[in-house]
C-alpha cells in the first residue's frame, strides 16, 4: 500500500497520459493535469462484504478520458505487486510505450463521487 501511495504522488501535475487512456479517438490530446491522486484508508464507503481494511484511490481532474481512471488504479495494483517500478510508472507519464503493459480494473469499483461545473 505504502508503494501505491508513492506511486499516485506520480500522477500529480500535467503529463502524458497516452498509455492511460482506452481506444483513444483521432485527434485525442493525452495531455492532462491531474489535480489530486492519492491512496487513502477508506472511511466513508460500506459494504457487507468489504474487508475490515479497504482503501480508495482519489483523483480529480478537469477532465478524463475512456478508461483512464481504470487504467491508473490498474498500474497502481501492479506497482504494488512489484510487476512494475515507481521508475517505470512515472516513465508511461512521458511518452507512448506500446509494451508497457495495460491493466484495466473492473469498473465494479468505480464510483465518481462529485462533479463540479464552471
Amino acid at each position: 500500500i505504502e508503494l501505491m501511495k508513492e506511486g499516485a504522488k506520480l500522477f500529480l501535475g500535467t503529463h502524458y497520459f497516452e498509455n492511460y487512456c482506452y481506444k483513444a479517438k483521432e485527434g485525442t490530446s493525452f495531455k492532462r493535469t491531474i489535480e489530486s491522486a492519492r491512496v487513502i484508508e477508506n472511511t466513508f464507503l460500506t459494504a457487507n462484504f468489504f474487508p475490515d481494511q479497504s482503501f480508495v484511490f482519489e483523483v480529480s481532474s478537469t477532465g478524463f478520458m475512456r478508461g483512464q481512471v481504470r487504467l491508473m488504479m490498474g498500474s497502481l495494483f501492479r506497482l504494488g505487486k512489484e510487476d512494475i517500478s515507481l521508475t517505470e510508472l512515472e516513465s508511461s507519464l512521458k511518452f507512448y510505450d506500446p509494451s508497457f503493459v495495460k491493466w484495466m480494473v473492473p469498473s465494479s469499483g468505480l464510483i465518481l463521487h462529485k462533479t463540479e461545473l464552471d
